[in-house]
């Protein structure tokens, strides 16, 4: 099996492996994972990405799950111009089984804004034409 990522409808509980897009979107719970927020063009609203390091199927996040992440955020149409990388950052960049994945994520989507957080609840909305964090 493969890293998969599946579009949920509730975009205020956006679960590991999940993505969706509103006005305003909603992760469940951090505790090892990492998220993205972009901008959609021409729209006011965000994409949310929930990326855990292992998959449900037990595969780890590698260059192959990047790419699933790049192609993901392309055909939702993403801005490339705002996009922010949220979450557990340095844990990804320093895990042997996480880090050449990671390093490729960084690389496909050229991230804006990164922000390393503890565990907690994140989220994302457009305010003033922009991507903000929530909290």
């Amino acid at each position: 099996m493969s890293y998969t990522l599946t579009e949920t409808s509730d975009v205020m509980k956006i679960k590991e492996q999940e993505y969706s897009s509103a006005g305003k979107v909603q992760f469940t719970a951090f505790t090892s994972c990492i998220g993205i927020l972009a901008k959609k063009k021409d729209k006011s609203e965000v994409i949310g990405i929930h990326l855990v390091m292992m998959s449900k199927d037990e595969e780890w996040f590698d260059k192959t799950a990047a790419q699933t992440v790049k192609n993901c955020l392309t055909t939702e149409n993403y801005d490339s111009s705002d996009v922010l990388l949220i979450g557990c950052l340095s844990l990804w960049e320093s895990d042997d089984r996480t880090k050449a994945g990671y390093a490729e994520l960084k690389k496909l989507i050229q991230p804006t804004h990164e922000y390393q957080l503890a565990d907690g609840n994140y989220g994302g909305e457009i305010e003033s034409g922009k991507v903000e964090l929530t909290y």
